[in-house]
């Protein structure tokens, strides 16, 4: 939808399917404001070239007005064993904005992460979530997403004399 109303979109994720259809939408709409990448953001793209300078790494070269993180944040918290502290620190670098969605434990998708391994996530709740985002970003807007555990969130990152 961004790329339709000519905001240049980068569409990352880890699943080549999901960007496979992407790219596959961005060839028959013939679509110069999408970008589809396969990214997985727990091992980027690392700088490379002569003296690692020729291309910088995927998050040097980030730098977006918005991210959008959608069905994210639990992968990365209970998946890879990332506290939010870490996941916070990576946006902050990459976006002035977020949308970004808090998946619960109690989430059906979350548990099927947590089926095959002890739950040592303790700090993994809702209030910890804002409490580490608020650190770099203030919340503009939250709702609860209908019929979900989920919450949605729009944050800004703070200014370096805002904190």
């Amino acid at each position: 939808m961004a790329s339709q109303k000519k905001i240049f979109t980068v569409a990352s994720d880890i699943d080549e399917l999901a960007i496979e259809e992407a790219f596959n939408i961005q060839k028959k709409c013939k679509d110069k404001y999408l970008l589809p990448l396969i990214v997985n953001l727990t091992n980027p793209s690392p700088a490379i070239g002569w003296d690692n300078c020729e291309r910088p790494a995927f998050i040097k070269r980030s730098s977006f007005d918005l991210a959008m993180c959608l069905a994210f944040v639990h992968h990365l918290a209970i998946a890879n064993n990332l506290p939010f502290s870490c996941i916070v620190e990576l946006f902050a670098k990459a976006a002035k904005n977020l949308i970004i969605e808090f998946v619960p434990k109690e989430d059906s998708n979350a548990k099927r992460l947590l089926a095959s391994r002890k739950d040592i996530f303790v700090n993994y709740t809702k209030a910890n979530f804002e409490k580490e985002f608020l650190k770099h970003f203030k919340i503009i807007k939250q709702i609860k997403i209908p019929e979900s555990l989920r919450n949605l969130y729009l944050i800004k990152k703070r200014a370096d004399n805002d904190r």
